[in-house]
């Protein structure tokens, strides 16, 4: 157990005999953290997530504003109408879909396929000839272009059903395909998907979410949560009949609503299921069950304040800090496993309870040191990438190391030293997974030892092919 780097004997002393001081002051810091984290929104927007300055997004929303916005406003939406899209009932409900679509408080303007202007493949009426030959002489004679409105060209399925019946459908997909505004962009090269480009109001954009409102109605208590944009936008769709082939719907907003339906259920299906594996993983080796009660207590602690320091440094929390909870509860179980691991093999080499702690903080905690500070430090250099969301990650992530480490050099301890001495078992020792763990070791040990030059050859192979696979990416 031996190493060049340890804790010297007085810490271990010093945090046995002023137990109480390092329960209150564990239990002070959590309740901070807690109280922090509970009261920042989480930041979901995404161009605002991967700025560095608040006000150059505020001054980017400004120019958007005022210049007319940008494809950050923009949902697409396509459905497969197969081949009845050309016909009256298709044409029609599309129409009444974007109408209602237009509806929506988020919506400003909705472009479809029946309301596209009829240009290309087809003969000019006589409005259109008079208002051509009336333009053409104003300029010639350098005048005031008349009002363009009064011979807008009419619209590739019209409005009056007395009109749609003159209709040949025909001649209506040759002039879909022939005008570079209508074919790829509302409707397929094949005629048979049809899209509308939903322009969204400036205030549209998702703004932030907090977790005391969201979280109780995905739990199953509280209201139930605001159906997003794109449900509705679904539902009014499927109201019309449309989409049963299909339907598919792209956009940032479309990106940032699908973005906090993950973060959210990484917090509250993969977070627990994590700690569920690790539980089970902890209590098959080691057979204790308070074991398993102190690596997930040591753990959430740990998450708390990595959340926390985040929220109390940067005033919000963006979508990436919803994975670091899983990454911290990984690295506090590893130190908590070594630690407790130690422990109990100092106390069955005949070692009484407080010397076995001090020589488990004197040792072992040692080593926890070198691997937390350089992981902690790995997850740090992220601050410097200029983006907030990376920004955020990286400090929880940090924190989140240094809280397990701290926390595992004393609240660790004395909870151990509260627990009763009982020697594992010769049945859980020599358990199936302990049994596999061990031969693992035991043939890695003896290939890298029998035959190291073709070990190190394999590895260096390896790693030039995932080094060129990278590359290739």
């Amino acid at each position: 157990m031996k190493h060049h780097v340890g804790i010297p004997d007085g810490f271990g002393r010093w945090v046995l005999r002023n137990q109480l001081l390092v329960v209150c002051f564990v239990v002070g810091v959590t309740l901070i953290a807690a109280y922090a984290a509970a009261r920042v929104p989480i930041r979901t927007t995404i161009l605002e997530g991967f700025m560095s300055d608040q006000s150059r997004f505020n001054a980017y929303r400004e120019r958007a504003a005022k210049f007319g916005g940008s494809s950050d406003d923009m949902i697409y939406v396509a459905t497969d109408e197969g081949p009845e899209l050309f016909s009256a009932n298709k044409l029609d409900a599309i129409r009444a879909a974007a109408w209602e679509l237009m509806e929506l408080p988020e919506v400003a303007e909705v472009a479809c396929l029946p309301d596209a202007p009829w240009i290309y493949e087809r003969p000019l009426s006589g409005r259109e000839i008079i208002g051509r030959n009336v333009a053409r002489s104003a300029i010639l004679n350098g005048e005031e272009l008349p009002d363009a409105s009064r011979y807008e060209p009419p619209l590739l399925w019209p409005d009056y059903p007395d009109e749609q019946a003159y209709i040949d459908f025909d001649s209506l997909r040759q002039a879909s395909l022939a005008d570079p505004f209508i074919r790829g962009i509302l409707v397929s090269e094949d005629l048979r998907i049809q899209a509308m480009v939903v322009q969204l109001t400036p205030d549209a954009e998702v703004q932030g979410v907090d977790l005391q409102q969201v979280l109780p109605s995905f739990l199953g208590g509280g209201e139930a949560a605001p159906k997003t944009l794109r449900a509705r936008i679904e539902e009014i769709l499927q109201k019309h009949g449309l989409g049963e082939r299909g339907v598919h719907t792209a956009g940032v907003l479309i990106s940032q609503e699908w973005m906090v339906s993950e973060a959210i259920r990484s917090m509250i299906i993969l977070f627990p299921l994590g700690a569920l594996v690790v539980s089970v993983l902890i209590q098959r080796v080691f057979g204790r069950l308070s074991l398993v009660v102190l690596t997930m207590f040591i753990s959430s602690i740990a998450v708390v304040w990595a959340v926390g320091a985040t929220a109390a440094v940067f005033g919000e929390i963006t979508l990436m800090v919803a994975a670091t909870p899983l990454l911290v509860l990984v690295i506090a179980t590893s130190d908590t496993v070594h630690l407790a691991s130690a422990y109990m093999t100092e106390v069955e080499s005949g070692a009484d309870r407080d010397e076995a702690l001090r020589r488990t903080i004197r040792d072992v905690g040692g080593a926890c040191v070198l691997t937390s500070v350089t992981t902690g430090l790995g997850f740090c250099s992220l601050m410097v990438v200029p983006a907030a969301t990376i920004r955020h990650a990286a400090l929880a992530s940090s924190v989140g190391v240094a809280g397990a480490l701290l926390l595992a050099l004393t609240l660790v301890p004395i909870m151990l030293s509260w627990m009763p001495i009982r020697p594992r078992s010769e049945r859980k020792r020599h358990g199936f997974i302990n049994w596999t763990g061990d031969r693992l070791v035991h043939v890695c040990q003896a290939t890298a030892t029998r035959w190291p030059v073709p070990v190190v050859v394999v590895h260096v192979v390896l790693l030039i092919v995932c080094t060129i696979g990278a590359l290739r990416i």
